[in-house]
């Protein structure tokens, strides 16, 4: 007690008084808390999570109560609850109903999706709602590791913490122990993008949407039990102008339907940016139909139909891209069936916001004009849903159901709400995140600065900067931002990784591991941190680390192709070669377009012997239309063994073209070209301007190159010459220390008679 004084009188207050331990997951701390007549919005979810609302303690006997749930779609993102759809639909009913205490209270939490909200309906039903509205489906795929953190533990933890959390001293040691700053709290939402490193294969969303499913259910029926009258709507997403955030291929291609889908992928973007859409369209079906879940083909061939003009396929193509991404940052269509078949069962008001969208949108694919970002609606967008639930709501308690048109909303509802809003870090931050999504990078930059200027320790804008200025090469400036990031926020764990990479490169190697380590202390089930942790073990010769890293990393992510690769790598470090070829054709797998693990596959296959098996995978290599100059090289080595001269040589003159100046496949292409099986095809003038370029380019100082000159001269018939040329080649294999090959030369042209000798 003596010690709560002295922290009380130095100012230390409660860890109670500014957070939520379990972050909303526990349901021990309410959203609202009593202020005298009326409950208000907590303090600690102020702004970060929840909007500041207020309602009467004593719900008047004319009073119409309605509660919003949802995420931060429903908050009103990135602006607030003023212009949200519960206000609009709360002033519509006011309106309406004027012999009626309306209110319209927005209880939506930033990144709340159906667990959460569950526990915050359960405390809304105390509050005597007479209507619940639900607008939920866009976060099911978010927080996932600290929701699975938290299934672990015990109500009894849960309680204790909750308990510990109003002590000053449990604060002090809180903060201690996390390097917690205290910083003033903003007025605006918690800035955030949803970067999650995970994917989830098809399987695990049906998971995750039949538990959002139940969740709803839940919810509904205690609803409905209470005789509150519920308002479910779907929610519609950025279809037309957002990119998926994560393709996976989850087809098994063999190695030949590998090398037509890569092509097909790479020459339907080619054909797509060169402006030929009906060419792109035709690549793209091919690449669609080999691997259906890969989003990014799906979404570049909804482009390509939409350049010319097809409509129907557009749609389609851009909605199975939305449902088919690894990481769904938007929404899966399968959570609008589930909201519609739960409206269905209960017989309640559906609100199908996602077929209006639709329909209100050009050529019925959602994008811009009503979504702000990727899901959260713009301004219009909030009016448009407001004057539908509005619509759905008085058809119940309307006499006239007949003058439920637009034109009463709009002449109802003015406006004005929309007319001053101000430039915020949150509105900043979102369009720099549509910019960046775009590929509008120096714009974006300038939005996520703009926002710091604002607010200098706003988490949003802070990493997303630091990734672009990292991806830029820009490592000290990111690194600059990244540590005012995890000071003010020592648990971002994006955060902590970035820096470990940017450590990493600068090559502080301790303090790369130390900021790895202390990432995967925030989330143990990281699979971006474990990997990043496996490459920096990896780099300093550590390979039985980086194995582990890696395997952890897959455990964590099962379909992380870049892990899968470097595993490979590591394990062929070490020695175990079948260990490698595992890795490789699993990545393969998962990434049919994986050049880097098709090259290092038919490298060990080449070794091993395999031939043929390892010419399969350099074909793969070599197919695309950027492909590896080593691979061509490699390749024509490979077919000259197996006796296919014709293809030997033309992997040749591809390494020659792929990377110009390379000296050693003009010097097999000579040979090739001058010792032909079929005596009519062999070409020494070929054959000698290649190798005489080869030996230019090697200052006249590589014996291989002069040895395979004086063949061609010895060709073309020029004996003298080709002696002379044969013993410079000798004289410098001998000074290079190359015994082996100086006696080849002096064998191969000891026959040779009439002119001198061989030294």
């Amino acid at each position: 007690m003596v010690v709560e004084l002295i922290l009380l009188a130095i100012g230390i207050v409660p860890l109670s008084t500014i957070a939520d331990p379990s972050r909303g997951f526990s349901g021990l701390m309410s959203v609202f808390e009593r202020d005298g007549s009326r409950f208000r919005t907590r303090q600690t979810v102020l702004y970060e999570t929840f909007n500041d609302q207020r309602f009467v303690a004593d719900k008047p006997r004319n009073g119409l109560r309605l509660f919003c749930l949802g995420g931060s779609s429903a908050y009103g993102f990135p602006w607030g609850a003023d212009v949200a759809f519960t206000a609009l639909v709360g002033d519509a009913l006011a309106a309406s109903h004027p012999q009626r205490t309306v209110e319209a209270v927005n209880v939506a939490g930033i990144s709340y999706a159906m667990h959460r909200l569950q526990i915050v309906a359960a405390e809304v039903m105390e509050h005597d709602p007479d209507v619940l509205l639900i607008y939920s489906g866009h976060n099911e795929f978010v927080e996932r590791s600290f929701f699975r953190d938290l299934e672990g533990r015990s109500p009894g933890l849960e309680r204790i913490e909750h308990v510990l959390s109003h002590s000053r001293l449990y604060s002090l040691w809180h903060r201690a122990w996390w390097n917690e700053v205290d910083a003033p709290r903003g007025n605006g939402p918690e800035l955030f993008v949803r970067r999650e490193d995970r994917v989830y294969p098809p399987e695990e969303k049906a998971k995750i949407v039949e538990r959002f499913t139940e969740g709803l259910r839940r919810i509904v029926r205690v609803a409905v039990a209470r005789n509150v009258r519920v308002v479910v709507a779907t929610v519609p997403c950025n279809l037309r102008h957002w990119r998926p955030q994560k393709s996976v291929s989850d087809a098994a291609l063999d190695a030949m339907q590998q090398v037509r889908w890569g092509n097909a992928l790479q020459s339907g973007r080619a054909h797509l940016e060169a402006g030929r859409p009906r060419e792109a369209v035709s690549e793209l079906e091919t690449a669609a139909a080999l691997a259906p879940q890969h989003a990014e083909a799906r979404y570049l061939l909804g482009q390509a139909y939409e350049a010319i003009g097809d409509w129907d396929h557009a749609r389609a193509a851009f909605a199975a891209a939305c449902d088919a991404d690894a990481s769904p940052v938007r929404r899966l269509s399968a959570m609008n069936d589930a909201i519609r078949m739960v409206a269905a069962e209960h017989e309640i008001l559906l609100v199908d916001m996602d077929r209006v969208f639709s329909e209100e949108s050009e050529h019925g694919i959602v994008g811009f004009p009503l979504i702000e970002d990727y899901v959260h609606p713009s301004i219009a967008g909030h009016r448009l849903i407001a004057f539908h639930i509005w619509r759905a709501i008085e058809q119940v308690l309307s006499n006239d159901p007949g003058a439920l048109t637009r034109e009463r909303f709009d002449r109802i509802v003015p406006a004005q709400r929309s007319r001053t809003l101000p430039v915020s870090p949150a509105w900043l931050f979102n369009t720099g995140c549509v910019l960046e999504n775009q590929g509008r990078v120096p714009e974006a930059m300038a939005k996520y600065r703009e926002a710091l200027s604002i607010d200098p320790g706003a988490a949003g804008p802070l990493w997303n900067l630091s990734n672009l200025l990292w991806r830029s090469g820009e490592t000290q400036a990111a690194r600059g931002l990244l540590e005012r990031l995890v000071e003010r926020d020592a648990g971002h764990l994006r955060g902590r990784i970035l820096m470990g990479n940017v450590l990493h490169a600068s090559g502080h190697l301790q303090e790369a591991e130390r900021s790895f380590r202390a990432a995967l202390a925030l989330d143990a089930e990281s699979p971006e941190a474990h990997y990043e942790l496996g490459r920096l073990q990896q780099s300093t010769g550590d390979l039985q680390g980086a194995i582990e890293s890696y395997t952890r990393a897959l455990r964590c992510d099962p379909l992380l192709a870049e892990a899968e690769f470097a595993r490979g790598t590591a394990l062929e470090t070490s020695g175990d070669m079948a260990g490698a070829e595992r890795s490789w054709r699993e990545s393969l797998r998962l990434n049919p377009a994986d050049r880097g693990s098709a090259y290092r596959l038919g490298r060990l296959l080449a070794r091993d012997g395999r031939i043929e098996d390892a010419v399969e995978q350099y074909e793969i290599v070599v197919a695309r239309q950027s492909g590896i100059p080593e691979a061509h090289y490699e390749l024509a080595e490979l077919h000259r063994v197996a006796g296919r001269h014709d293809a030997a040589v033309a992997q040749c003159r591809e390494a020659i073209q792929a990377r110009q100046g390379w000296p050693a496949p003009m010097v097999s292409l000579a040979w090739l070209l001058t010792g032909h099986p079929d005596a009519a095809q062999r070409d020494h003038v070929e054959a000698l301007r290649w190798a005489r370029r080869a030996a230019e380019l090697t200052d006249q100082a590589n014996p291989l190159a002069l040895e395979v000159v004086a063949v061609a001269l010895a060709g073309t018939g020029d004996v003298e010459r080709a002696l002379e040329t044969a013993r410079e080649a000798v004289r410098l294999a001998e000074e290079g220390d190359a015994p082996d090959i100086a006696r080849r030369i002096r064998d191969r042209f000891r026959g040779i008679s009439g002119v001198g000798t061989m030294p």
